[in-house]
């Protein structure tokens, strides 16, 4: 595979503890899986991460005993395994119609020109010859929300499911206040972050999409700064699903430091 997509919320959710060595780490050997189609040859994870020094090399070996696992091949990702078999066909498509000249052309059909009125032998137009009709532009699924005065529902993918979030958030984030009541300012808010984590890591289902921010709560709760545990702050819901802190939160500002 030349090409694999990279869904940033997902990839945030699950790397989100790793160092930067650790995450170039990473990065390495899902291209080299990616590229090869092939499990990474245990002999060789060090010249593919091109880890040179005990610290890379350590960075290495922590990556592949937590997202990899080794067989009799090398290591393998499930993960990654799952996208390759989902792309084969299309690669193999791509091939043959390649190999045959590119894609098939779409068969052409006769139409008469669109907008004009139908001529007689005579040279005199046929008022009643049927116009065609305009397409019917197929409209989005929409989710309703109380949006400011005058503006539509925003469309959006799957429904973003409200309560379900405020549970997730109620049962992850502890140490922060309990909200009472589902506003329409948060409902908007929360929507907004809702439809920004689809666009970058496409939910497969409404469970899936839960797991996500389950996964960013869970990281909002690990932070020493974001629990209170330090003492010097302790936000709440609305602060927390604001865009700005959120994708804060997201890209691991709020991770505690560990000291050298």
């Amino acid at each position: 595979m030349n090409f694999y997509k990279r869904f940033i919320g997902d990839i945030q959710a699950k790397t989100g503890g790793l160092t930067l060595a650790e995450f170039g780490a990473y990065d390495r050997l899902l291209d080299h899986y990616y590229s090869t189609e092939q499990p990474v040859p245990a002999d060789e994870v060090y010249r593919i991460c091109r880890a040179m020094s005990a610290s890379e090399r350590g960075a290495t070996d922590k990556v592949l005993s937590k997202f990899f696992e080794l067989g009799e091949g090398g290591y393998t990702q499930s993960k990654a395994d799952e996208v390759i078999a989902k792309a084969l066909p299309l690669i193999e498509a791509a091939r043959a119609n390649g190999k045959k000249g590119g894609r098939p052309p779409k068969p052409k059909t006769q139409t008469e020109p669109s907008g004009l009125a139908k001529h007689n032998p005579d040279g005199t137009q046929d008022e009643s010859y049927p116009k065609p009709k305009p397409k019917e532009i197929p409209s989005s699924p929409t989710v309703r929300v109380d949006s400011p005065e005058g503006e539509p529902p925003k469309p959006t993918r799957i429904a973003c499911p409200y309560t379900e979030l405020l549970a997730t958030f109620h049962d992850e984030c502890t140490s922060m206040p309990r909200v009472m009541k589902l506003s329409s300012n948060r409902r908007t808010t929360l929507l907004a972050r809702w439809k920004e984590v689809d666009t970058d890591s496409h939910f497969e289902s409404t469970d899936d999409g839960i797991g996500i921010f389950r996964a960013i709560f869970k990281r909002a709760q690990a932070s020493d700064f974001l629990s209170g545990r330090s003492g010097k702050f302790k936000p709440g819901f609305d602060w927390l699903i604001k865009s700005e802190n959120f994708l804060k939160l997201c890209e691991g500002n709020y991770d505690n430091r560990s000291t050298p």
